[in-house]
């Protein structure tokens, strides 16, 4: 499912900010062959090039955020996907040749923890980080919690808007 919201009506209606969403509902995944698996990996990798092709194309830099608190299971989605991540700004930066022979594109990472653990705001770590290396986009990945049971483990969204890390916890 995607939705794109285009105006303040838009954003009146719907509750969310200008944007474009991408909800995808992949089911139970622990029970999916290595074919089902692929699959579900190559329509996740279409949609987030789609989102990146401008920076990807300008030669532009990621940041990638795993938040949430990598200690706890349901929290930590964020964290296993950075531990899964390779980053490459430290080849880009050592070994230019290498870098540019495998058409990497520039690549960091971080895992903020959670403000109960840090007693720091996982926002203000990663403004901290993105104010020093200036990555042309930041991709958050978070645990999200829903209303609907039937949502739990089997829905990923995807949207260029922004998310409020601990926002579901009430925190800034």
């Amino acid at each position: 499912f995607t939705m794109i919201v285009k105006t303040p009506q838009g954003e009146q209606i719907s509750g969310k900010k200008t944007g474009k969403y991408v909800t995808v509902n992949v089911g139970c995944t622990g029970l999916y062959d290595t074919s089902t698996f692929e699959k579900t990996c190559t329509v996740f990798s279409n949609i987030i090039r789609e989102f990146t092709s401008e920076i990807q194309q300008s030669g532009g830099s990621f940041l990638l955020a795993g938040l949430g608190n990598p200690h706890i299971t349901a929290d930590s989605v964020g964290a296993e996907t950075v531990s899964s991540f390779i980053v490459t700004r430290h080849i880009k930066e050592s070994s230019p040749d290498l870098f540019k022979k495998f058409g990497f594109s520039e690549s960091s990472a971080i895992i903020p923890n959670v403000f109960g653990n840090t007693g720091v705001e996982a926002a203000e770590i990663i403004k901290g980080v993105v104010d020093d290396i200036k990555p042309s986009c930041v991709i958050a990945v978070d645990s999200l919690s829903s209303r609907r049971l039937s949502r739990l483990a089997t829905t990923v969204q995807i949207c260029d808007t922004g998310i409020s890390p601990g926002s579901g916890v009430g925190n800034t």
